[in-house]
């Protein structure tokens, strides 16, 4: 063992024996140690610390998909939604609705200005691209 050599106390698996792992200290090989050198040491993490940490995540996966089937189970059990989700003329609608506010005096600069952002957003420079509606 070399001087530069660093100590663990550790545990060997779940079943908490306790070992010493050495590591090669960082650099060059050092000179071997004397008898009655002391060790650089390191605190190792403790099973019972990894095991504590475990059983808050589990406690908290626990919440989570506790949360997820009451959210599921009202989403499945709600006729209100499904029949909404499946009208077909529903998306037709609002997409229409969408074209007439873009056009409306009174909307279509806020309109102008979100697609100019958008534009900006994906790299392409200028106004050229996006006519002004309020130049008409």
């Amino acid at each position: 063992m070399h001087k530069n050599a660093v100590a663990t106390v550790g545990t060997d698996g779940l079943v908490d024996n306790t070992i010493i792992n050495l590591t090669a200290g960082p650099g060059p090989a050092a000179p071997p140690v004397n008898p009655g050198d002391a060790r650089q040491t390191r605190t190792a993490v403790g099973i019972d610390a990894m095991l504590s940490t475990l059983d808050v995540s589990n406690k908290n996966l626990v919440g989570i998909t506790r949360d997820l089937r009451e959210i599921t189970g009202k989403l499945n059990g709600s006729k209100a939604l499904w029949d909404l989700l499946n009208d077909q003329t529903l998306a037709s609608s609002v997409h229409q609705s969408m074209e007439t506010l873009q056009h409306n005096f009174l909307l279509r600069g806020y309109f102008w200005r979100q697609e100019k952002k958008k534009a900006q957003a994906l790299g392409k420079q200028g106004d050229a691209h996006i006519p002004n509606p309020a130049a008409r």
